[in-house]
């Protein structure tokens, strides 16, 4: 598919899928921040998708709702939601790849790094209980 032909279908689903009526609530548990839950009516889903599609041909990069962002999804975000959507940014996929060294290396770094601490801990211990011979 090309992108004008994906344009077309964003502006129909656009057209047939009103704004009012739908509803999103995102919501962070106690957990902590990996507990999120999302739910929405149906229209809530259908429009979230449809400015989500609608974001990755933005062509002003990084814009705050505050100053105009073409994905303005305050409408949809219920009374009682504790997270909403203040920032969208459509990034580079280069810049969100992890690099290479990385990926290659965190498994033998965290290895060496179980091993070390420990050992450390251990050598710090018995220095100290050493000194206090003395």
């Amino acid at each position: 598919m090309n992108d004008k032909h994906i344009k077309s279908i964003i502006a129909t689903l656009s057209k047939e899928v009103p704004r009012e009526g739908g509803r999103i609530n995102v919501e962070q548990h106690i957990a902590g921040p990996n507990v999120t839950t999302i739910s929405a009516n149906k229209v809530g889903f259908l429009r979230f998708g449809i400015d989500m599609l609608d974001a990755a041909f933005d062509p002003g990069g990084i814009r705050h709702r505050a100053t105009g962002l073409p994905q303005d999804v305050a409408y949809l975000c219920s009374v009682d939601a504790n997270i909403n959507f203040d920032w969208f940014e459509r990034r580079n996929p280069d810049y969100m790849r992890v690099s290479r060294w990385f990926r290659k290396w965190r498994v033998p770094i965290a290895a060496f790094l179980l091993i070390v601490i420990p050992l450390a801990a251990v050598g710090l211990v018995t220095v100290a209980h050493w000194l206090s011979r003395f």
